[in-house]
């Protein structure tokens, strides 16, 4: 099995958030599409930041960043037209982040479940060494996520029309620099196919051999 990283795709990083990112809402359709392409061959997670209305990170406390994605807000909840699996669902997690007020939280590694649980902790009792990444930003959570998956011993993917970054300058360093670290690129999801886990081929069910006196019959 591999997992599919669907990063921050929030309310307040889309346009008309807190924190847009322009071209947070067009990434979603493809996002979409790569939930449904991966199908039932990928663990699917859903980060989210999830601040505490006076974490360091924000401008009135000294911060570079608006007021963005407090947590039990509208601008923290992911956005509506994401696809989302059941609630019944058991191939999907929602992982929190950016929780301590002190610490920015940028990377899913360092997000956790309901149950206390990290990311990575999570992929390794399911044995997923290969992942794929889509959502925002392209040069802070994607990132940070990216390089902190190769860290962790893994094969990484980011879908480059799955994701956006704040900034064309920074948001084409960033790739830079995760290529550098061994990060796969890939245009769109179309191909990803071929890097998914073989399926065994299915038994087609025969009539038993049997032998009779040097004699084959079926």
């Amino acid at each position: 099995m591999v997992a599919l990283l669907v990063v921050d795709v929030q309310n307040d990083f889309v346009e008309g958030g807190a924190l847009a990112v322009k071209g947070g809402r067009a990434i979603i359709p493809r996002i979409n599409r790569l939930i449904e392409r991966l199908g039932g061959d990928a663990f699917i997670v859903y980060t989210m930041d999830w601040h505490p209305p006076h974490h360091s990170q924000f401008s009135p406390h000294g911060g570079p960043w608006p007021v963005h994605c407090v947590q039990g807000t509208t601008g923290a909840e992911l956005v509506p037209e994401l696809h989302r699996p059941g609630e019944t669902q058991k191939k999907h997690e929602v992982l929190r982040k950016g929780q301590h007020p002190q610490r920015d939280g940028y990377s899913a590694f360092e997000a956790t479940n309901a149950a206390g649980h990290s990311l990575e902790q999570i992929l390794k009792k399911k044995g997923i060494q290969t992942i794929f990444i889509c959502g925002l930003t392209t040069e802070y959570c994607v990132q940070a996520t990216a390089l902190d998956a190769k860290k962790a011993g893994m094969h990484v993917h980011v879908i480059r029309n799955a994701v956006a970054g704040i900034e064309p300058q920074t948001t084409e360093r960033a790739i830079a620099e995760m290529q550098a670290a061994g990060v796969e690129f890939h245009q769109t999801a179309d191909g990803i196919a071929e890097l998914l886990p073989k399926k065994p081929a299915k038994q087609v069910p025969g009539k038993r051999k049997t032998v009779r006196k040097g004699k084959v019959s079926r």
